[in-house]
């Protein structure tokens, strides 16, 4: 089993157990998908796998990436609320 370190800062990332938050999200979202169609080891087999290639993407991946791409879609997150720029517009011209 794998050690967990003790969080030292305030912005370490937020853990459920031993997974993160967004490891344990897409698990959690398809387990209750099986609870609900009575498929419950199929969904679980599917949340441990998407939880897992989740993870690797996001580790392959310089860290804030999902935040840029969820801004350049115009994914509005709560931590960038006073950016002012919209992202849809792709060129901006100097006034």
């Amino acid at each position: 089993m794998e050690r967990v370190p003790f969080p030292k800062d305030v912005d370490a990332p937020q853990r459920f157990l031993l997974w993160t938050m967004d490891q344990f999200i897409p698990f959690a979202a398809l387990l209750g998908l099986g609870i609900f169609f009575h498929a419950l080891f199929t969904s679980i087999v599917f949340g441990v796998a998407l939880s897992w290639a989740f993870s690797r993407y996001k580790d392959s991946k310089p860290d804030g990436f999902l935040m840029h791409v969820a801004h350049w879609y115009g994914v509005v997150s709560p931590s960038k609320l006073r950016v002012g720029i919209n992202p849809f517009i792709r060129r901006i011209f100097p006034t």
